[in-house]
């Protein structure tokens, strides 16, 4: 299987987890301490406002049926490797931009 997203939603949000606007942290979509990187996706690209992603520790189907985001899926492949890199392995968010464009196709 082939990781793939729509072009201008993985467009979006590569390019701001690279606008150094959002501080990364982990665990939760958004929190007081910032974004993990699926948060980030989801607040640029997802169009989804902050106060709706505060304290969430996951994608729900919810989310993706409210916010019309019907090519992701809450046990996506894609979002469970960003959640490894951003909780538990730490990358950056401007290394896991890196990985997002080496392995996500944009279609």
């Amino acid at each position: 299987m082939e990781d793939k997203l729509p072009k201008k939603f993985k467009d979006e949000w590569v390019s701001a987890l690279r606008s150094g606007r959002y501080p990364q942290t982990d665990g939760v979509l958004h929190s007081d301490y910032g974004y993990c990187a699926i948060g980030v996706g989801l607040a640029s690209a997802g169009k989804i406002k902050d106060i709706n992603l505060f304290n969430e520790t996951q994608v729900t189907g919810d989310m993706i049926e409210i916010y019309n985001l019907p090519f992701l899926d809450e046990e996506d492949p894609i979002l469970e490797w960003i959640i490894e890199l951003n909780d538990n392995e730490s990358y950056s968010f401007n290394d896991i931009a890196d990985w997002i464009e080496y392995n996500v196709k944009g279609v």
